[in-house]
């Protein structure tokens, strides 16, 4: 083999030895994004019972609230007696 021809060849196989790393880099990346992508789904999953809870919370405050109100007027009944 020629000087030139060897070098051609050496420069190619470091070309293939980059292609090859960079796909391994793409797979690994792709992999990485399957993963971020299950778990934001199980983040909006997550954040949609939270969001329910927080208004059945809400809800039962609105009732105290009208109990509390009920409450004041039995009191000013009573107190009126």
């Amino acid at each position: 083999m020629t000087f030139k021809t060897q070098n051609s060849h050496d420069v190619a196989a470091q070309g293939l030895e980059e292609i090859v790393k960079t796909e391994a880099t793409i797979t690994d990346l792709s992999n990485d994004l399957v993963v971020a992508s299950e778990e934001v789904g199980r983040l909006a999953s997550l954040s949609e019972q939270i969001s329910k809870v927080l208004e059945m919370i809400k809800g039962v405050a609105e009732q105290a609230r009208g109990f509390a109100g009920v409450a004041d007027e039995v009191r000013t009944l009573v107190g009126r007696t």
